[in-house]
C-alpha cells in the first residue's frame, strides 16, 4: 500500500494484495498500478470522513468511505460493515483483472516461472524469509537482491527453449531492492509455453 502523509492518510489498497491482508495487517507495496482508496482518518474512534472525488487520486479505481484509523480489531457493527465493502470491492477488482487475464493470457503462468526460478537460481534456497518467491497474478517477486542476482533470473530458461527475460520484464521492487518479475501477455510475445 502506498501511503501519503497529510492531515489526513489516503492509503492506496492494491489489487495484487490478499483480501485477508486487509483485516490482519497494513503492507506498503507501491509496486502495483490499480488500487482501492481508503480514507484513514487520523482521529480514533472516528468511522466518517468526507466523500472523495476518484478523478483528484492518481491510480485510484474505487473509494471506500468511511472507515477509520482503528487501534482496536474490528469488532462493531458498524466497523464490520466498513471492512466487508472492502473485501467485496477488492474481489470486484480482482475479478476484472482476471476477467483481463483470460481475454489476453500471460505467456507462461506464475507457478511454473517460480518452480524454474527454484530449479535454476541455487540463491533462493539460502533465502530465510518466508515465501522466498511470491506468486502475483501477472508475475512474481523474488526476494534476491536485485543488484546481485537480475541477471541470473532474467538467464532462467525453459524448455522450449526460451528464457525468462524474453517473456517477462525484470525489474527492481519501489520498497526493497528485490527482483519484480511482470511476465507479458500472448499478444506481446506470440506464443504460450
Amino acid at each position: 500500500m502506498m501511503v501519503i502523509f497529510l492531515d489526513i492518510i489516503i492509503i492506496s489498497v492494491v489489487i495484487n494484495m490478499a483480501i485477508s491482508m486487509f483485516i490482519n495487517v497494513v503492507t506498503l507495496c507501491p509496486e502495483f498500478d490499480r488500487s482501492v482508496v481508503l480514507w484513514w482518518e487520523l482521529g480514533r474512534d472516528a468511522l466518517t470522513a468526507p466523500e472523495i472525488d476518484i478523478a483528484d487520486i492518481p491510480n485510484a479505481d474505487v473509494y471506500v468511505a468511511n472507515l477509520g484509523r482503528i487501534a482496536h480489531r474490528l469488532r462493531k457493527g458498524e466497523e464490520m460493515f466498513a471492512m466487508d465493502r472492502v473485501v467485496d470491492v477488492v474481489g470486484e477488482i480482482f475479478d476484472k483483472e482476471r476477467e483481463e487475464i483470460g481475454k489476453d493470457l500471460l505467456s507462461v503462468m506464475p507457478p511454473r516461472v517460480k518452480k524454474e526460478i527454484e530449479d535454476q537460481v541455487s540463491a533462493i534456497n539460502e533465502v530465510l524469509s518466508p515465501l522466498p518467491i511470491t506468486l502475483r497474478l501477472k508475475g512474481l517477486k523474488v526476494k534476491l537482491d536485485f543488484d546481485e542476482f537480475h541477471e541470473q533470473v532474467s538467464e532462467v530458461s525453459f524448455v522450449e527453449g526460451v528464457k525468462l527475460k524474453d517473456i517477462a520484464d525484470i525489474r527492481r521492487s519501489n520498497m526493497k531492492n528485490f527482483i519484480l518479475v511482470d511476465i507479458k501477455t500472448k499478444s506481446e510475445t506470440g506464443f504460450l509455453i
